[in-house]
């Protein structure tokens, strides 16, 4: 008996404070086991305990299989740090070094692989346009491309910027790194962290899936909603490009307690990893697939990962002995904001956002919110804002996701922990919209887009390093678009063959015709389409 009210007497303190502190995100979780959703799985982890593990919503919508410890995710760009510590694990057993030259594996690619070395590709500092951005910018599915897809792909593009010089978030850099580590190991990228990571750490529900490979036991699905049913996502792929990985709260419970202790794979290897050469920022570093962050929260290790359906973050707080892991199979499930509220009550921050918005439907006049309707631009990231029924909902043009807004007050409303503020009303327009995060401002300005813009450049553009053609033409006085063989009718589908990849500049000859255009977006630089002349 003594044993038992031992051990109560550890249970209750931390019962109490998850019944009491977490309630908070007990409330938003709970939305998820109402009616028949994917859902988000959380576990918190103080001091080696876990204090908070909570599952909402369904695994499998087909089968009834609803999310558990055993649930096994995909990633998405998590997978980033496993890929880094593979190379790490490479240098340590003097197979190469992380200034070997890309050309050094990969010969046959143009000259200015010889200034790119593997730090470059660990830390987004290559210069090297990403293939996922590229696959797009040909209406192709990059999970259907394969090795040698992406490779010739890659090596007819030039460089966006001076390796090391700049740092450019990108999927390419770590596919490259997935075939140096096969080159290097002559094993698949997929043995060998199983080898050498995952069974050391035990971490047994762990692993890279390709298509073809990926059916296995409490695998989840993710999901994306449209019209209030649920549908289906497709994220495996034939080749690892930036994600891949798939894994469970409990083996990346594991793989942070390893970061805290570095009992298994050792202090040389963590120095390794979390040390030494990364890109720098005054508010953030980024090193082997981790971000590096000093805030409010203290020091924090992380990186997160967003694909269709899947959205992912982990992330431990090595001063506090504190572990957050946030995985969802739900496209609008507001993961990010869970995961910082989390992190917070766990470090016992007040919570000053707005928790309860995010549970209540206010609206506004619908007189008020179109002045803030429009195209945004943020540094060729695109938002489109529009309103219906009292809601303004945004649509981030670059990667499509689409989200409702929670008035603060009249001009300022939020989402997760970000908020949007609309300001310079001119014409009864806003002309800016403030973005904060996390003490972050970032400022989208007005895109005034008009349908004759897009009416200077019917007929055919090619561009050459994509191999593909953009035929725009009118037809019953609607302007329609077609790429390669994709065709979507409509102003919007014109809107988005230009607008989802940023930044457009037109080239005229001496009559003041457009003669081509160059497109520009954060994930590639200078893709350039010159227009083909008629024949007939």
């Amino acid at each position: 008996m003594k044993k038992i009210s031992a051990l109560l007497l550890i249970l209750l303190p931390l019962i109490a404070f998850s019944q009491n502190d977490f309630k908070a995100i007990d409330s938003i979780l709970s939305i998820y086991d109402q009616g028949f959703r994917p859902g988000v799985s959380m576990r918190i982890v103080k001091d080696g305990i876990v204090i908070y593990n909570k599952h909402s919503g369904y695994a499998n919508l087909e089968i009834n299989d609803k999310l558990t410890d055993n649930s096994i995710f995909y990633l998405a760009s998590v997978s980033k740090q496993f890929t880094g510590a593979c190379i790490v694990l490479l240098k340590q057993q003097g197979k190469l070094n992380f200034t070997d030259k890309l050309s050094d594996y990969f010969p046959d690619m143009p000259v200015y692989a010889q200034d790119i070395i593997i730090y470059d590709l660990l830390n987004h500092t290559s210069g090297i346009k990403d293939i996922v951005a590229l696959a797009g910018l040909k209406k192709e599915k990059v999970e259907d491309y394969d090795n040698e897809k992406i490779y010739r792909l890659l090596s007819v593009q030039e460089l966006d910027f001076k390796p090391g010089s700049e740092h450019s978030y990108n999927n390419s850099g770590y596919w490259f790194l997935a075939q140096i580590i096969e080159k290097v190991s002559g094993m698949s990228l997929n043995d060998f962290a199983v080898k050498n990571i995952f069974t050391p750490l035990g971490m047994k529900n762990t692993r890279y899936v390709y298509k073809g490979d990926d059916y296995f036991e409490n695998r989840v699905f993710g999901y994306w909603e449209k019209e209030d049913k649920y549908f289906k996502t497709e994220v495996d792929a034939v080749a690892v490009i930036g994600g891949g990985l798939y894994s469970t709260l409990g083996d990346l419970q594991k793989w942070l307690e390893e970061m805290q202790s570095n009992k298994v794979l050792g202090k040389v290897f963590w120095n390794k990893m979390l040390k030494g050469k990364m890109y720098e920022e005054s508010d953030y570093a980024y090193n082997k697939g981790l971000y590096i962050l000093n805030d409010e929260k203290g020091k924090q290790i992380t990186h997160g990962g967003v694909n269709d359906g899947f959205n992912t973050y982990v992330s431990l707080f090595p001063d506090e002995k504190l572990s957050v892991i946030t995985l969802s199979n739900n496209d609008d499930a507001p993961v990010e904001y869970l995961h910082s509220l989390g992190a917070d009550i766990a470090l016992g921050i007040k919570e000053e956002s707005h928790k309860e918005e995010i549970l209540e439907s206010k609206r506004l006049p619908d007189s008020l919110l179109m002045r803030y309707d429009g195209l945004y631009n943020q540094n060729g990231y695109f938002y489109k804002v529009s309103h219906e029924h009292g809601v303004l909902s945004i649509m981030q043009v670059f990667n499509d996701l689409e989200f409702d807004l929670v008035p603060i007050h009249d001009s300022s409303f939020s989402k997760d922990n970000y908020t949007f503020t609309f300001e310079d009303i001119q014409n009864g327009k806003a002309q800016k919209m403030i973005i904060l995060s996390s003490n972050v401002s970032d400022i989208a300005v007005r895109r005034e887009v008009a349908v004759n813009d897009f009416e200077r450049v019917t007929g055919s553009f090619y561009c050459s390093n994509l191999d593909v053609t953009y035929f725009f033409y009118k037809e019953n006085g609607v302007l329609k678009c077609k790429v390669g063989n994709d065709e979507t009718e409509g102003y919007f589908a014109v809107y988005k063959a230009f607008f989802d990849f940023g930044v457009v500049k037109y080239d005229f000859d001496e009559n003041k015709r457009v003669k081509g255009f160059t497109l520009n977006h954060p994930r590639f630089r200078n893709i350039r389409f010159v227009k083909v002349e008629s024949t007939e």
